[in-house]
């Protein structure tokens, strides 16, 4: 349940997941992000640059990343600045278990 359970700042975080390949447990190498109300862009910050994160009307965008590549996804408001950012997780190995259960597969760091 913790999954469900609101948490501090939460509604100015940007979420965001990595996506499992098609037919496979592997990773897809690509990243799915919904960003706060109010957000006009998105973007990754992993290695030292910058992936911009198109969002559509609904503020959630894809972007590409490298499987196991650490990042941050910021979301940004119209004037430029910064809304809020989160830890971008690692593509959690097992699939046993519910979401919450441990704490790589929970939505808030």
């Amino acid at each position: 349940m913790r999954l469900l359970l609101p948490a501090k700042g939460a509604a100015t975080r940007p979420v965001a997941w990595r996506m499992r390949a098609e037919n496979s447990d592997g990773p897809a190498g690509s990243v799915v992000v919904v960003a706060p109300p109010g957000s006009v862009s998105a973007e990754l910050i992993a290695g030292g640059r910058t992936i911009p994160v198109p969002l559509d009307a609904a503020g959630s965008g894809t972007a590409q990343l490298a499987p196991g590549m650490e990042a941050v996804v910021r979301a940004r408001h119209a004037s430029g600045a910064v809304i809020g950012a989160t830890p971008v997780p690692q593509l959690e190995d097992s699939t046993d278990g519910v979401p919450g259960d441990t704490a790589a597969t929970r939505v808030v760091p």
